[in-house]
């Protein structure tokens, strides 16, 4: 065969079998295919955009294709608002939920485990106790990943304890019984004039409802059993609400509140009362109220100074996926993203919230009021509530009745487990 003719002929093979590797991506020059575009809708409540305006920057950047839009919604009807967006299936592909609805909505979430190698293994190594009870269910499965915790605390005006020449805060519950008692002033016609902490009645203490909570999980009740989904409320709920009310309780020693007292946080503002409770979240709240407060926290009291087992309310709202989203896969990786150390640390830097992951808590606190908060993360607890709304008016119905000596504390508790019981999922 002529030399030409050789030469076009491995030529053209020689084309081929370029083609080929290329094709086989043997040799550099195939690409694959872009992928689909994806939306993913993200309701929140809450946080402002600009929260998660680095870590969605950071997203964009990793994963051009997916684009995550988030919308702030009002809190007050957030969780009637999204069942009703969720039931016309216009639902977001990402909504934010309360840790204490997460076993009655579980049925709703698109969990981790089907699209994701994270398992629970992975949570607990990850995220603090609370989070592991609330958020892994019976099988294993993940229903959120959480991104902080928030706690309750004791809030002391320090002027005023420095007057009654106290040096520090009570730190469990028979040093409050006394501190409240130095610091509680009367007319002589029994007028609270000065009083010593926000305890005893329920509709002007803005945190009872959490405060009654941490007292009943302090002394053992579960309030509600999470595996068998039934209310337990023994002994130690009789006692909590017996030792709350008590403060507002004329005849009683530690008589230091009542129903006609200024709401607390506005008492509390307004330095006629020395102590009350609330989340960090309430922290700039109370110092709006007055700029020159000294105002103090503490960790929240215990039954038992030193005691390795203590607890405190604690509250979050947690983003998880959708059961009905189009996208679950890219839902769940946005959230991977948003909830590991780096992106999380973003999220807490714009909100200056308390981390829930356990390397972040470890750096520790940029100052001492946050510093109570994030030690308190370790040991928070929660319970799951069945109807937040009526769960609350029939905690208020136990208080009323206890100080209008409507019945026995025993007797107060058995109708309100009778009551919760009826509201169980």
């Amino acid at each position: 065969m002529p030399k030409p003719q050789l030469l076009i002929i491995g030529g053209i093979l020689l084309v081929v079998i370029t083609i080929i590797l290329i094709s086989f991506g043997f040799l550099p020059g195939r690409k694959n295919p872009a992928p689909e575009p994806v939306t993913i809708a993200f309701w929140g409540v809450g946080d402002d955009e600009s929260a998660y305006r680095a870590v969605l920057a950071d997203f964009q950047k990793e994963y051009p294709h997916i684009t995550v839009n988030y919308k702030k919604l009002p809190e007050g009807n957030y969780e009637q608002t999204l069942l009703n967006a969720l039931a016309e299936n216009t639902g977001p592909d990402i909504f934010m939920l309360h840790n204490s609805w997460a076993q009655k909505h579980e049925g709703k979430v698109f969990p981790l485990s089907q699209v994701s190698q994270f398992q629970a293994k992975d949570f607990q190594n990850a995220f603090v106790p609370m989070a592991q009870e609330d958020l892994i269910g019976k099988n294993g499965e993940i229903l959120g990943l959480p991104l902080y915790i928030d706690t309750l605390a004791l809030f002391y005006n320090q002027d005023m304890f420095s007057t009654a020449g106290l040096a520090q805060a009570p730190k469990i519950w028979d040093e409050v019984l006394v501190t409240s008692q130095k610091l509680t002033t009367a007319n002589t016609t029994g007028d609270i004039l000065k009083s010593g902490i926000t305890l005893g009645t329920y509709t002007n203490i803005d945190r009872a409802f959490e405060i009654l909570s941490s007292l009943i999980l302090q002394s053992g009740d579960p309030i509600v059993d999470k595996n068998e989904r039934r209310v337990q409320l023994t002994r130690g709920a009789s006692d909590s609400f017996a030792f709350f009310s008590s403060f507002a309780d004329p005849l009683k020693p530690q008589f230091t509140w009542n129903d006609r007292q200024r709401p607390a946080f506005v008492a509390f503002g307004e330095e006629i009362v020395a102590m009350t409770f609330g989340f960090l979240g309430d922290v700039p709240r109370v110092q709006a109220r007055n700029p020159h407060l000294t105002l103090k926290v503490a960790p929240f009291p215990q039954i038992k100074q030193g005691s390795s087992g203590a607890i405190v309310y604690g509250a979050y709202y947690f983003p998880t996926v959708s059961k009905i989203s189009a996208h679950p896969g890219e839902a769940w990786q946005f959230l991977l993203f948003l909830s590991s150390k780096p992106h999380a640390k973003q999220y807490l830097e714009a909100t200056g919230k308390v981390p829930a992951r356990f390397d972040l808590i470890a750096e520790g606190a940029d100052n001492q009021t946050k510093d109570v908060f994030y030690r308190q993360a370790l040991f928070a607890k929660s319970w799951q509530i069945p109807d937040d709304r009526i769960s609350r008016n029939l905690f208020q119905n136990a208080i009323g009745s206890l100080l209008t000596r409507a019945g026995s504390a025993s007797e107060i508790v058995f109708r309100l487990q009778e009551q919760l019981h009826l509201l169980m999922p």
